[in-house]
């Protein structure tokens, strides 16, 4: 069938078919050469209706396809990366996905919040992803809430607040910490694929952090395995014998369960405050697997910088992003260590000129008095975070004279 519409089409969004439209153009034009006195434009013949069965049916199989394909190597980016990837290490690209946030509702005790339950922040809608469950005896229930709409989507505490499913009973949402991150279509594919093969799981605790990694949509992810007879407490987290603790930054809370359940083993315990039921795969029991979300420690910094007559007009702009690109590396529960983000800085030079020196930095918690932390030790559940508006610049001066 010659036309200047390839069937199939490769995009960054994966591979998509030709319109029904260029299809049956391309199937008429075909009927036309073989039968050149046939009427191919209406539908009410019988060749008609089998131009029209022919259409269908190569669109159904078209998308049989684009299905299949996309389902193992999402997104165009370069097709030989994502078949390479998945043939020699049998990991897929991630796709695009939505920003997660914790909700806290109010309302009468018992109230039913539906699995459909709907709310807004902005123009952006959210979902119940938890499931079916109900306000507690106080009024109150946390529950996870995806966003609809995937990418780079964030929202900020305190603006997910207008109800979009009227319930009786439900009075009032709110979220108290700002949701996660989602994330584009995954660009990092071949990297994440060969480091797979020199991060192996040596231990089932390992092969729950890997699995999780794995994911769309996960960010981060760190765990603690308590294997021994007596309570460990580990930054501050206290572990019963036998426990694991999983801390996941981002992902559908419903396909993180299903990664831990596929390597959990009957031993352990899990620990966390997102509980998500599963059904056992082979014995058809019910199972509760359990994990934790981040709690954002949130910091200010200070840079203090000596400033040269060649340096740019916008040096505050870029000091201020590098630091928060240099923070958002830091892991969840990973200690900050002051000097190191310091020499991560990177600083214009010149041979003979000061362009810009860092004279001195300091980070601390937004929350703290003290001042010039060199070590910054965060809970286990925590991560660091720093936004623009934490951030000052003063110019250095000697003999401590402020401009």
């Amino acid at each position: 069938m010659s036309s200047e519409y390839p069937l199939l089409k490769m995009t960054n969004e994966g591979l998509k078919y030709s319109d029904t439209d260029e299809i049956l153009k391309d199937v008429k034009a075909a009927f036309k050469v073989a039968f050149p006195n046939l009427n191919v434009d209406s539908v009410d013949t019988p060749q008609g209706q089998i131009i029209a069965y022919f259409t269908e049916k190569i669109v159904e199989c078209s998308n049989a396809i684009l299905e299949n394909v996309n389902s193992n190597f999402n997104g165009g980016f370069d097709f030989t990366e994502d078949i390479n990837a998945k043939t020699f290490f049998g990991v897929s690209r991630k796709p695009a996905s939505a920003c997660v946030v914790k909700a806290t509702i109010t309302g009468k005790p018992n109230t039913i919040i539906p699995a459909n339950f709907k709310a807004l922040s902005g123009d952006l809608e959210f979902i119940n992803s938890t499931g079916e469950t109900r306000i507690d005896s106080l009024g109150l229930k946390e529950i996870e809430m995806t966003c609809l709409k995937k990418g780079e989507y964030q929202i900020l505490a305190g603006t997910l607040t207008t109800i979009l499913t009227p319930q009786y009973g439900i009075e009032t949402i709110t979220n108290k910490a700002d949701s996660t991150k989602g994330n584009d279509i995954e660009q990092g594919l071949w990297g994440r694929a060969l480091r797979s093969q020199f991060n192996r799981a040596l231990s089932l605790f390992e092969s729950y952090i890997s699995n999780v990694n794995n994911v769309a949509g996960v960010t981060d992810c760190v765990g603690y395995d308590n294997s021994t007879n007596i309570n460990v407490t580990y930054k501050n987290q206290v572990f019963t014998p036998h426990t694991v603790g999983v801390v996941v930054e981002g992902g559908d809370a419903k396909e993180i369960a299903e990664a831990l359940y596929a390597v959990r083993n009957p031993g352990p315990a899990m620990l966390g405050d997102v509980e998500v039921l599963i059904n056992g795969k082979y014995d058809n029991q019910k199972y509760i697997i359990k994990f934790s979300r981040p709690i954002y420690f949130n910091l200010r910094c200070k840079m203090i910088v000596s400033v040269g007559h060649m340096a740019n007009e916008n040096y505050e702009e870029s000091l201020k992003n590098q630091i928060i690109e240099i923070i958002k590396k830091n892991k969840i529960n990973q200690t900050i260590f002051t000097d190191s983000k310091a020499l991560q800085i990177e600083l214009p030079y010149h041979v003979d000129l000061v362009v810009l020196k860092l004279q001195r930095l300091t980070i601390d918690n937004i929350t703290d008095d003290i001042e010039n932390q060199d070590i910054i030790q965060l809970d286990f559940k925590e991560k660091a975070v720093l936004e623009y508006k934490d951030i000052e610049i003063e110019k250095y001066v000697e003999n401590a004279k402020k401009t």
